[in-house]
């Protein structure tokens, strides 16, 4: 065997033990039909008078339309590139008469001109929801157009949530602009301990991953928070099927229950020793854009387990996460590894030859 054989089966080899060790994780979500693509990071939205603030897991946020309401309304979702959608939710205001009377989600490849858009369902303000389903049709844009409107004092409409979820069937490659923390998408397991105890998913009566900006066990009725200060510091687990690439984390916080100041970031490996990823030392507003690790932007940290010490809220005496969602690629297979490696080695030898 020659020097240039020995370089190229060793290297292969190398990278299969260390993929093995990594454990990489699969390159598509478990349920494509669970993802919410409306929270990609490279998503954008137009509508009312605050349109981000809908494309979140905040609990309880609105974009408003008017006064006076325009007509038509619209709420437009660019998902930053075209693939197969599937349900479309919208959710309404839960208070009577600032609702719709007639509206129908439309899905376009394009966008633009009223022409470009194909109707996908229409109804009027008798459901809680505004859903359509678009069977797995591929579109870029999504919108909602509202033309008829129940009355009310302030005259406008009032727009709460939207959420635009894959297809069945169709698969969802893994990427780092879209979330891998959520329980039901991705079967990610969410742990948060302290003197107040523990538990999976959830604890202190909130969850933080499972997709739901609005959970029923949420609120400052329904559940305590991450506790007083004295509860603190207060940890939240999150433990991945296998290793990602992981480089950034994004919170959702309960609006005016806020905000969470002090925490770090930990990461680990296969039960190895922990790596301190990322420290905060400001304000978490109700919605913080992407946060990422300090000084690993770019090539992200391999980690199976990510656990975050919160130790200060701030200015208040308690904090309401309602979502923390977790974003990072996926890790190579050894084999496939093994194979570049192995091509890359053919290609060199080759070359020798021909000189």
């Amino acid at each position: 065997m020659s020097r240039m054989h020995r370089i190229v089966v060793l290297g292969a080899i190398a990278l299969l033990a260390l993929g093995a060790q990594l454990h990489a994780g699969p390159f598509f979500y478990a349920h494509p039909e669970q993802v919410d693509l409306a929270k990609d990071l490279n998503t954008t939205v137009t509508g009312g008078n605050s349109p981000a603030g809908v494309n979140t897991y905040m609990p309880n946020p609105q974009t408003n339309f008017g006064p006076p309401i325009p007509n038509p309304a619209i709420y437009t979702v660019d998902l930053g590139s075209a693939q197969p959608i599937g349900q479309i939710n919208f959710t309404k205001y839960n208070v009577a008469g600032f609702g719709a009377s007639a509206w129908t989600i439309q899905r376009s490849l394009v966008g633009g001109a009223d022409s470009n858009w194909t109707d996908v369902g229409s109804g009027d303000d008798s459901t809680a929801s505004l859903t359509a389903d678009a069977g797995g049709a591929t579109a870029r844009y999504v919108r909602i157009r509202a033309t008829a409107f129940d009355t009310n004092p302030n005259n406008i409409w009032v727009l709460q949530h939207v959420a635009v979820y894959g297809a069945p069937g169709q698969r969802i490659a893994i990427r780092d602009t879209l979330n891998i923390g959520g329980a039901p998408s991705n079967d990610t397991v969410a742990t948060i301990s302290g003197p107040n105890g523990s538990g999976p998913n959830r604890s202190d009566g909130f969850r933080i991953n499972d997709m739901s900006p609005n959970d029923s066990t949420f609120g400052l009725n329904g559940g305590d928070g991450l506790g007083n200060p004295s509860t603190l510091p207060r940890e939240i687990t999150y433990t991945f099927d296998s290793a990602y690439n992981i480089k950034g984390i994004r919170w959702s916080v309960f609006n005016g229950r806020g905000p969470i100041k002090d925490y770090q970031v930990f990461a680990s490996l296969g039960g190895g020793a922990e790596t301190l990823v990322d420290t905060n030392t400001t304000n978490v507003p109700s919605f913080l854009g992407y946060d990422a690790f300090d000084g690993a932007f770019a090539s992200g940290i391999v980690a199976d387990k990510l656990r975050i010490e919160v130790t200060s809220y701030g200015t208040t005496d308690n904090a309401f996460p309602s979502e923390i969602e977790v974003f990072a690629s996926a890790i190579p297979e050894p084999a496939s590894v093994a194979m570049i490696v192995m091509a890359i080695g053919a290609s060199l030898m080759s070359r020798r030859r021909d000189r």
